[in-house]
């Protein structure tokens, strides 16, 4: 089987999706498959030079505005450097945003099914219309645009019953969909495992230190368990397969 994987954030882009990603595609080519993946960076030269000039026609007419270059440029990036690669054969899309599930999919002559990882936490146009400080009526649109992208995306793999809950407004009258509720493989920590005991209490978080994350509430919760009397505990940061372990002073 030969899998290819589309996502607009290139490999250096500072995001757990990214991460997720380059380990389904190591996990996959172990496994025996063929892996291509194909991201913004891939974008044709002459298209690169041409959504540079329209970006600097477009980022300062406002928010809508760029929201609306972002989708055009992710999308049409992704198309054009999946069209360069229709001479591959191709069995399945595993798509890491909608956009470009669906623009590896009309490249590709609508001949191979997409399914999508939903990273998103609400829904994609919530994310957005708060990012960019959209309008009603810029949010409406956006809203139509993504009902499109998912309606041509059949199989859904979601983090949480949260995540599809916020979403399912957006998604298709039918559709396959499965909730994974756990991706990390804690075989990867096994030093750090085997430095604690089995019945102590453990606070973990996984995903990129980003302030927006607020990674810094786990540590006001540590504050608070330890104002509380209580001291056996750890509190794991895992980033980017890294495990960093905090724990109480003296212990």
């Amino acid at each position: 089987m030969n899998v290819l994987i589309a996502s607009y954030l290139v490999t250096s882009s500072p995001s757990g999706v990214v991460t997720y990603y380059q380990k389904l595609a190591a996990d996959l080519a172990m496994a025996g498959f063929k892996v291509h993946i194909v991201d913004s960076s891939h974008t044709p030269r002459i298209w690169r030079k041409g959504l540079g000039l329209l970006k600097r026609i477009m980022r300062p007419l406002g928010g809508s505005a760029r929201a609306a270059f972002d989708e055009f440029a992710y999308f049409t990036g992704v198309y054009f450097s999946v069209r360069n690669l229709r001479h591959v054969t191709f069995d399945l899309i595993h798509a890491q945003d909608a956009r470009s599930g669906v623009a590896a999919w009309l490249a590709l002559g609508k001949q191979v099914p997409v399914i999508l990882s939903c990273h998103f936490n609400d829904d994609p146009v919530t994310e957005l219309a708060l990012s960019f400080s959209l309008k009603p009526w810029a949010t409406a649109r956006l809203s139509s645009w993504y009902r499109y992208l998912f309606s041509s995306i059949h199989h859904y793999v979601f983090s949480s019953e949260y995540a599809y809950a916020k979403s399912k407004h957006l998604l298709p009258v039918s559709f396959n969909k499965y909730i994974l509720y756990n991706t990390v493989d804690l075989r990867a920590t096994t030093d750090q495992l085997s430095r604690c005991r089995s019945d102590q209490f453990r606070i973990s978080n996984v995903g990129y230190i980003d302030q927006r994350k607020n990674q810094q509430l786990l540590f006001r919760v540590g504050h608070e368990l330890r104002q509380r009397g209580y001291l056996d505990f750890t509190i794991w940061l895992n980033r980017f397969g890294f495990m960093a372990s905090r724990q109480p002073p003296g212990r």
